[in-house]
């Protein structure tokens, strides 16, 4: 994110995280492990708005 910032203003950039939601027969997604990627994302997303507005 740091250095993205250098080029990019805050305004534009937008992180898009390869989260793996892509549930299938193949590879099935459980519910508390689904909750807990989304946990983290919001706790990731509001740690860079503290750090950066």
């Amino acid at each position: 994110v740091e250095a993205a910032l250098e080029y990019v203003p805050k305004e534009r950039l937008s992180l898009n995280p390869d989260c793996g939601f892509s549930p299938s027969s193949i590879n099935p997604m459980d519910f508390d492990e689904a909750y807990l990627k989304l946990r983290s994302l919001g706790s990731g997303a509001r740690l860079l708005r503290e750090r950066y507005g």
